[in-house]
């Protein structure tokens, strides 16, 4: 009963409660440690705040950070052994630098394997009449196999434009032949950064174009309807199919953009208010883990996304 009471005691003394209650010997010097990260976490949360402006600290960042302070109190109230304590102090004095260290700067997304991008579900983007998306891309690396840069794909419907080592590919799931519809565009090369547009309408055709000229048209049926989230880096279906390389200047538009529309488009100078554009995000900025797009419409979750510095 005594040892109950005495845990209880530190409990409430990490906690902020009865601190009076705490003295010196009713902790250890690796629980009082813990103690005092998880005050100085605590506080940045409390204190810090989010913004998008560059120096800022990133937006999401706090949230990440609770997420470790939430761990060091499961630690300190679950276990009695002192490398326990010690351990959670050391992660969590790391999660701090990280905190601190995620300010909003000039930068570029990098995927690898485990990163994405995810722009929410298929059925909140309405893709199966037409659409258009464009971004710029560079690759660090090719892979054997398909490696997706922006994919709904799912068994049988969806989209994905992607490259199989340095062959860039654009296939729509085809409902009217109940199958994938589509084929290669073009070819690449490591370390160039590349403009890529693909549009689709239905009954029409599915294009594609490198640097604003088209280099591929397919005629195709309807898009059929993806029960996948809409995804960049890597695919929502096959975890193993993911891009080697950077991403920025993300847009997303509600028809089939025309040849001289997407020449135009190559220079990414979008305000977010163009007619028929859903969706846009530059990417130019590191902004944190929830990056909301500039029309102001949909938020992407970024998840182990590597930021590499600006050029």
């Amino acid at each position: 009963m005594k040892t109950i009471v005495k845990r209880l005691a530190l409990m409430l003394c990490c906690a902020g409660l009865f601190l009076a209650s705490c003295s010196d010997d009713e902790a250890s010097d690796a629980q009082r440690t813990l103690m005092e990260v998880i005050r100085e976490a605590e506080t940045l949360v409390a204190e810090v705040e989010e913004g998008t402006s560059e120096g800022d600290i990133a937006p999401g960042s706090k949230k990440i950070l609770q997420a470790w302070i939430d761990q060091a109190y499961f630690i300190m109230n679950n276990t009695s052994r002192e490398e326990g304590y010690a351990n959670a102090a050391k992660r969590l004095e790391e999660a701090i630098a990280a905190f601190n260290a995620n300010i909003v700067k000039p930068g570029i997304p990098h995927f690898a394997l485990g990163s994405k991008m995810n722009l929410g579900a298929s059925s909140g983007w309405g893709l199966e009449d037409a659409f258009t998306v464009e971004m710029r891309v560079r690759f660090s690396e090719f892979a054997p196999g398909d490696q997706c840069i922006v994919s709904n794909e799912s068994g049988a419907g969806g989209f994905m434009v992607r490259n199989n080592a340095d062959q860039l590919q654009f296939y729509i799931y085809d409902a009217d032949i109940n199958n994938w519809n589509g084929g290669g565009c073009c070819t690449i090369e490591l370390g160039t950064w590349y403009h890529i547009a693909a549009t689709y309408a239905a009954g029409d055709k599915m294009v594609f174009y490198l640097d604003g000229k088209q280099v591929s048209s397919v005629s195709c049926g309807t898009l059929a309807a993806s029960a996948s989230d809409l995804q960049l880096g890597t695919s929502p279906y096959y975890s193993d199919r993911y891009m080697r390389g950077d991403i920025q200047h993300v847009s997303i538009w509600e028809d089939a953009r025309t040849a001289d529309e997407v020449a135009s488009d190559v220079e990414c100078s979008f305000t977010g208010t163009e007619e028929g554009l859903t969706a846009y995000w530059p990417l130019t900025l590191n902004v944190g883990t929830e990056i909301t797009d500039e029309t102001g419409s949909y938020v992407a979750a970024m998840t182990d996304v590597a930021w590499l510095d600006a050029e």
